[in-house]
């Protein structure tokens, strides 16, 4: 198919940028690049839309670039359209992230990767931000409810569950602990460390975590809990990571650690290269 590039308007002096994103609106609109439900709302009611409308040439509306030409930073992915009062404006960023959420049913590959990727990268900004609340909380105390399955006990903390050894406590079912997450500085081995088989070399054996309320009988309880498990000691590297602010979904040169899961684009847990090797020559 041969292409042929038109003029549609020329001008020799400076124009109105409120102006020329009027223009480029009307071409998108002539031209039907824009998708579909943009075209529905902005073009004149039984217009027809031509079998190629809604591929999405034009991801953004002209409208809603600044009058500088650049694109508004609109943050669909974080904006709390409830905050308004004003019905106009709630309607106004509900159709942008109704427009944003369409794109991931483009027919064009492109903007389908596009949607995917930005999907991607929020969902890494909302769970670092989790994991940072989450590890201020923890190291500032925090309570927590007591989780039973069988004659297990135990709590959890953002990715992590840490058993409690009915041995040192009683608990009941949905009974609130206050815990404690304890972290001493690099090199220096915590006497009440959580897990107790890690190595000189691994961040856990930093660790340790303390539990106080009231156990099963109704006495107060003051313990260091800990744990055997020798995949406890890669998780808990991990956390510590997360205590300290790191990227755990991305270790990078880290070894010896736990990868937790990212739900939202698909990502099972997993551990780093090396466990995986090792648990290999294992089986």
């Amino acid at each position: 198919m041969e292409e042929k590039f038109v003029f549609l308007a020329i001008t020799k002096e400076d124009i109105d940028p409120l102006r020329l994103n009027l223009m480029e609106m009307w071409c998108c609109l002539m031209l039907q690049t824009l998708t579909r439900n943009a075209l529905q709302a902005y073009l004149p009611p039984g217009s027809h839309l031509s079998p190629n409308a809604g591929g999405h040439l034009n991801i953004a509306l002209p409208l809603h670039q600044s009058y500088q030409g650049n694109p508004v930073q609109d943050n669909l992915m974080f904006h709390n359209i409830q905050n308004y009062s004003d019905p106009l404006r709630k309607s106004y960023y509900a159709s942008l992230r109704q427009n944003f959420y369409s794109l991931k049913h483009s027919p064009n590959p492109v903007v389908r990767e596009f949607y995917k990727q930005k999907m991607a990268a929020a969902q890494r900004v909302r769970a670092q931000t989790s994991r940072q609340r989450s590890a201020d909380v923890s190291r500032s105390g925090r309570d927590v409810k007591v989780l039973r399955n069988g004659r297990r006990q135990a709590f959890s903390i953002s990715h992590w569950i840490f058993s409690v050894s009915r041995k040192v406590a009683h608990l009941d079912s949905g009974a609130i602990l206050h815990v404690e997450c304890d972290l001493l500085d690099p090199a220096t081995r915590h006497p009440h460390c959580y897990a107790t088989n890690s190595e000189a070399s691994d961040p856990a054996g930093r660790l340790g975590i303390r539990i106080t309320g009231t156990d099963a009988y109704g006495d107060s309880i003051n313990i260091w809990v800990q744990s055997t498990g020798t995949r406890e000691v890669f998780k808990m590297n991990t956390f510590v990571d997360m205590l300290e602010g790191l990227n755990i979904q991305e270790p990078e040169d880290r070894e010896r650690r736990w990868v937790p899961p990212a739900r939202a684009i698909g990502k099972k847990a997993t551990y780093t290269s090396d466990i995986v090797h090792l648990f290999s020559q294992r089986n």
